[in-house]
């Protein structure tokens, strides 16, 4: 063989070797069926948590699906903390009703500090029993209009952590 045809060969090894989990994955997806949970009556209150920083342009579009949520509204509250933000992110949460945090520090600059300072505020200023679980959601991402009720009935089954 040449060393053209050799090297090819290790690196598609290589490469198979590195993504053989994903491809298990996959399969495993594929045979697994995912576990349902039954429904629970919709009683408890829960808080979302939003950390952005200058996400003006997509914040807006996840504010909305979580007003589109199949959980009834008032047993939801939006905490957004704009971090650091130089454009219009605080002015677009507050516009879509979620309470804003405005947080600025050159030293303490991230999402793990802007998560700390939103749940301080919650915390301090609505109780440490106000909500029964925190939904912590990425500025740029949507929710599906059944995710906050999956994720309740999930908790009411007995979960104490859920991811999605």
């Amino acid at each position: 063989m040449s060393l053209f045809v050799t090297l090819n060969l290790v690196l598609c090894v290589a490469f198979l070797l590195c993504y053989a989990h994903r491809i298990l994955y996959v399969c495993y997806t594929r045979v697994k069926r995912p576990k349902r949970y039954p429904p629970a009556p919709c009683d408890r209150r829960y808080a979302v948590l939003i950390c952005a920083r200058n996400e003006a342009g997509v914040l807006g579009y996840l504010l909305d699906s979580v007003a589109d949520q199949d959980y009834p509204g008032d047993l939801i509250d939006v905490f957004v903390c704009a971090d650091n933000c130089t454009d219009g992110t605080a002015a677009v949460a507050r516009a879509h009703g979620a309470e804003v945090v405005e947080r600025y520090s050159h030293r303490q600059v991230g999402k793990g500090y802007a998560l700390e300072a939103l749940v301080r505020h919650v915390f301090r200023e609505h109780g440490r029993e106000a909500y029964h679980g925190f939904l912590v959601v990425d500025a740029d991402n949507l929710l599906d209009p059944r995710c906050i009720t999956e994720m309740h009935n999930c908790v009411c089954a007995g979960a104490r952590v859920v991811t999605g």
